[in-house]
């Protein structure tokens, strides 16, 4: 009944089968179209348009409530089902459940924790230029994507754990990880302390840390390969960074260089809880990868790294 309701609700336009169903436009041409064609309804029949029984599509550039800092929206609990579980603070749709959760987490992922990280993501990065460097020797092409998603792996695993043993004096990192970050908050409820939720929240860290920052390594990665006057840009940059400096560059010394800032941005998009680990990531990895090593495509295009969803 509830279903039959929406297709009469006063108020939105659409179609009659979107107040019913989400397939209407979707189960024939995929999501390009669908965006298009609820554009195209919203040019000739109103700026609110129905394209789901839960869902409005509201073309109106003024109207930007929803993403006001002092918003107070819950997100889209359908949208965050892909995370796989709700009790992640990743994938809860509740506005002030999710605040709650998210501030137990963030004092872990400023800008000084994430200093404090760097000895580690230099390390772990030059296990990916040694790595890279043993293929060079061998005159073998290397899948990138490979041996860079396995170094972005482990720089989350490490991070969450509190730091990790360096290969050449085995100093640990004090132990204070972001497990202890959540179980010290004040404001988060006890219920959200258990050894199963905290998991589910570690799984999370680990899966988004990977996969969001090793692709968009590699596809800045490919950009600059497949244009070697900016590859040749970013390396006078930073080779004049390093003869200036006489010691190893620091990513507050990396963010601060013009062109490979420009690089960065124009690869890594986004903003979330980790986005400072993320960034120092990719300024470290960019700087030492194209400092230390000369690279070239080897069978790769770019239909090979640009994402899409298939119409059918």
């Amino acid at each position: 009944m509830r279903r039959i309701s929406n297709v009469y609700k006063e108020g939105d336009t659409g179609l009659r089968s979107s107040g019913c169903t989400s397939n209407t436009v979707r189960s024939t041409a995929g999501v390009l179209y669908f965006i298009e064609n609820q554009t195209d309804q919203g040019r000739y029949i109103g700026p609110i348009v129905r394209i789901s029984p839960w869902e409005l599509h509201v073309n109106d550039p003024d109207w930007n409530e929803p993403y006001k800092v002092g918003s107070r929206v819950d997100k889209y609990h359908w949208y965050y089902k892909f995370v796989g579980s709700s009790d992640a603070a990743f994938g809860t749709s509740d506005h002030e459940k999710h605040r709650i959760r998210r501030k137990a987490q963030q004092g872990y992922f400023t800008l000084g924790a994430v200093a404090k990280f760097e000895p580690v993501l230099a390390n772990i990065t030059g296990k990916l230029c040694q790595r890279l460097q043993e293929f060079k020797e061998t005159r073998q092409p290397v899948n990138l994507s490979n041996d860079i998603g396995v170094r972005t792996k482990e720089i989350v695993a490490a991070y969450m754990r509190g730091g990790t043993k360096q290969s050449s004096d085995a100093q640990v990192y004090e132990r204070s990880n972001v497990i202890h970050q959540m179980l010290d908050s004040p404001e988060l409820p006890v219920k959200d302390k258990t050894e199963f939720r905290l998991a589910l929240e570690v799984r999370t860290f680990v899966g988004a840390g990977t996969e969001t920052t090793g692709n968009t390594l590699v596809v800045m990665t490919y950009h600059l390969l497949a244009n070697p006057d900016m590859a040749m840009k970013l390396k006078m940059e930073l080779r004049a960074a390093q003869r200036a400096s006489l010691k190893p560059l620091t990513y507050q010394q990396l963010a601060k260089l013009s062109y490979l800032s420009s690089v960065i941005l124009e690869g890594h998009r986004r903003s979330c809880v980790g986005v400072h680990l993320a960034s120092s990531e990719l300024y470290v990895a960019i700087a030492k990868v194209f400092m230390e090593l000369e690279l070239e495509l080897f069978d790769t295009f770019e239909d090979d790294i640009v994402q899409s969803i298939p119409c059918k």
